[in-house]
């Protein structure tokens, strides 16, 4: 509905493309839910069951998109069977990509959360959300809310985890042994090292945490990571340096779960592409930044 109305934009990230940054949650009173626990385990039961039917026959599909439609009295079936699948189309000369979703049957649902593979990625999207909100400040959010809620406070996967004796189905998996081509986002990131090494600083933590959470919501995505330097030192050693210290940060990301066939290419470009003047204190700290790009 707001991209209708967008007369001017650069482009739009679908949600297949970040397909694990919108999840559907169920949101409730805490009192009632604890005190309710059966009736919550049924929603889900229900849901995954359904999700489950939809994830194997496309006439499931259909019949959702019929609910949706008579549920909300927007549109038609055909419209959201088609945002369902994704959608490709152009605007004001630029194509732009739209909808693409996924469901998600009992074993997604554990997956998704962390509970058999230990990577909870609805606790990536919270935090990076919640940083979001803070840094930003859309709408005076720092003004109007007294505190972001912590993930552990307002997460509560005990009714998930009660679920038993329904078909679990197959969980989504990503295949990563092709060669990505497209890109689907970059961004520079200023990561705290020793000086002259690769080692990372202890307050770099809250960034490349930033950069694992947004690697968690476009699961999908493969991976270049470039290093840069600034031009102190000599040119031929800064080169050393600057792969190193993009090694550095997939080592960091890699324990943190994210698999090494994701990663296409780890490289470093030394002093060779500055963003800044390598004259002033400033300009060199913008330069040493390692440089990270999701391919599809």
């Amino acid at each position: 509905m707001v991209f209708d109305e967008l007369s001017g934009f650069t482009d739009i990230v679908s949600t297949k493309e970040f397909n694990n940054q919108m999840a559907t949650t169920v949101i409730a009173v805490k009192e009632w839910a604890e005190k309710n626990p059966q009736i919550v385990s049924n929603i889900l039961r229900a849901s995954y069951t359904a999700s489950n039917q939809m994830k194997q026959y496309d006439s499931w599909r259909k019949r959702a998109s019929e609910c949706v439609a008579n549920t909300f009295q927007m549109e038609n079936a055909t419209y959201w069977y088609d945002m369902f699948k994704g959608q490709k189309g152009e605007k004001n000369g630029i194509t732009y990509n739209m909808g693409g979703s996924r469901v998600f049957n009992l074993s997604d649902a554990q997956q998704y959360n962390g509970l058999t593979d230990g990577i909870n990625r609805y606790k990536a999207v919270y935090d990076q959300v919640s940083f979001y909100l803070k840094e930003l400040n859309p709408a005076g959010f720092n003004q109007n809310v007294s505190r972001i809620v912590p993930y552990e406070e307002a997460v509560n996967l005990s009714f998930l985890k009660s679920i038993k004796d329904i078909d679990t189905g197959e969980a989504y998996t990503t295949d990563y042994s092709e060669k990505a081509t497209k890109v689907l986002a970059s961004g520079e990131w200023r990561i705290n090292f020793a000086s002259a090494r690769a080692s990372v600083k202890p307050e770099a933590k809250d960034v490349l945490e930033q950069i694992y959470n947004l690697l968690i919501q476009a699961e999908d995505a493969k991976l270049e990571l470039v290093g840069h330097t600034d031009n102190v030192g000599n040119r031929e050693d800064n080169y050393a340096l600057s792969t190193a210290r993009a090694e550095a940060v997939k080592s960091y990301l890699m324990q943190r779960g994210i698999p090494g066939t994701r990663f296409q290419k780890v490289d470093g470009k030394g002093q060779d592409e500055p963003v800044a003047d390598n004259a002033t204190p400033a300009g060199r700290a913008q330069n040493r930044r390692v440089v990270i790009t999701l391919l599809q």
